[in-house]
């Protein structure tokens, strides 16, 4: 009897302590969650926070002090090092003066590009949260009415979306742990909050692009939605033969696809001048890099793991462009299939002239749209000119090491 009560209560306790753990964890992971609403800030990406039980975005002066003090810290410490980096440089001696000029400029044009970074967060964050809040209502018009989706769209998305995080924690990890390495003084708490401020200033841009990625993810995944929606009223119509009703969600799309198409133009001027600097000075920069652990390999850089960084670096860089480059091309295509999908109500019911007039509309409206926005830039990002560009720059690199060879063999 004793042993079976002993065995009853160890039992018990066994399942008290499982459901004790079971709640810190959740309770751990409620709070990681509730941090992670505020760690932007901390980045100086945004003065906002997102409140779940508001549904909104909100801003007090602490979290917009807390945002200025990140991003002014972070640029003075910043331009503190790579000066002492550029007066290390000048005072290496037998360089060449083209080498020189180019080791001035890949720190400045890193400098140049997290001011600008700084800028962009401070000019287009209001904006850009309104933008985010207009994506929400129009998402959730959507779902009300939209219950399509297309699930190998989604799926794609989904596995970008990852290789998209994985990229923005290479940069940030990377660029973190440089600033480790080159601060002075040993290890300890100020360090590692002098390499976060610097690693949070330099990646900054990797942060705005991820923002641009996952914003223009959500907008192509309804434009979608909409082409589902316009399949299957060409479906009704040949099912139900019910004019009126046709009308009504042929308007309604109509509408969505306008407001839809009205936020990609607002992405557009609030982020194309933020991605075209950041593209360039990355480019610029990471080309010089080719050309350092090359020439170098021998007196600054004689670790083998920086030129591999380096390279690898370059590769994933250019990944990046490419998979925001894809978003894009995947956004202008939706106006293509929604243009496949009018043309299947060519010659059904012409004597619906309501119906027949606002497919006519629908159809002038995304070639009206299509045009404006290429116009504006929001559908010309053309992946194929930007891998000219890297790969000009990347050849530039190889002509400075080989003259620079060329000149040593020489000498």
């Amino acid at each position: 009897m004793w042993e079976y009560e002993t065995e009853n209560s160890s039992w018990w306790s066994a399942i008290k302590l499982q459901n004790t753990l079971q709640d810190s964890l959740q309770r751990i992971l409620r709070n990681i969650k509730h941090l992670g609403r505020y760690y932007p800030i901390f980045l100086g990406l945004t003065a906002y926070w997102y409140d779940v039980k508001c549904l909104e975005y909100k801003r007090s002066w602490l979290s917009h002090l807390v945002m200025l003090l990140s991003n002014l810290t972070g640029t003075v410490l910043t331009n503190f090092i790579l000066a002492g980096y550029i007066e290390l440089f000048g005072k290496v001696p037998y360089v060449n003066p083209v080498m020189k000029w180019v080791s001035y400029v890949s720190p400045i044009s890193r400098s140049v590009l997290g001011a600008f970074t700084v800028g962009h967060i401070l000019l287009h964050d209001q904006a850009i949260v309104q933008l985010k809040m207009l994506l929400l209502a129009a998402e959730r018009k959507c779902l009300e009415r939209l219950k399509y989706a297309c699930p190998a769209l989604e799926k794609r998305f989904k596995y970008l979306y990852w290789l998209k995080t994985f990229l923005l924690l290479y940069m940030y990890l990377t660029t973190y742990v440089l600033g480790l390495c080159i601060l002075p003084g040993n290890m300890g708490i100020m360090k590692f909050v002098l390499a976060f401020l610097y690693g949070n200033f330099l990646s900054q841009w990797s942060f705005v692009f991820f923002e641009y990625f996952e914003l223009l993810w959500k907008l192509c995944s309804l434009l979608y939605q909409i082409e589902e929606g316009l399949s299957d009223v060409i479906r009704r119509v040949k099912l139900e033969n019910n004019e009126p009703q046709a009308c009504s969600t042929m308007s309604w799309l109509l509408m969505r696809h306008s407001e839809l198409c009205g936020l990609l133009l607002k992405f557009e001027q609030n982020f194309k001048w933020q991605l075209f600097v950041s593209r360039l000075s990355n480019m610029a920069s990471y080309s010089i890099t080719t050309y350092f652990v090359f020439v170098f390999n021998k007196t600054i850089y004689d670790s083998m793991i920086f030129v591999g960084v380096a390279f690898l670096s370059y590769l994933l860089l250019t990944l990046d462009s490419f998979l925001i480059d894809y978003i894009c091309d995947v956004t202008a295509q939706s106006f293509d299939d929604l243009e496949l999908a009018l043309k299947d109500f060519n010659g059904i019911y012409r004597e619906w002239k309501i119906f027949d007039q606002l497919c006519e509309e629908f159809s002038l409206h995304i070639c009206h749209r299509k045009l404006y926005l290429k116009l504006a830039g929001a559908l010309n990002l053309d992946r194929k000119s930007w891998f000219y560009m890297m790969s000009n720059l990347l050849m530039y690199s190889i002509v400075l090491i080989q003259t620079h060879l060329s000149t040593s063999l020489k000498r």
